[in-house]
């Protein structure tokens, strides 16, 4: 198997929705928002992806 393919396969396990559970589980979302934990984690990961120094 391809690594880009292990590698698809992992990014698409943290922008679902087992990461919006865990954001539930761990507290950081305590209630019904605009924000979810998949979208916190995109917002980390491509905010990254745009400081060419990190």
């Amino acid at each position: 198997m391809p690594i880009y393919h292990e590698v698809a396969q992992v990014i698409q396990s943290i922008f679902s929705k087992e990461t919006d559970e865990l954001a539930k589980k761990t507290g950081f979302i305590k209630r019904k928002r605009k924000i979810t934990g998949s979208s916190f984690i995109k917002t980390l990961i491509f905010g990254w992806m745009q400081n060419k120094s990190c």
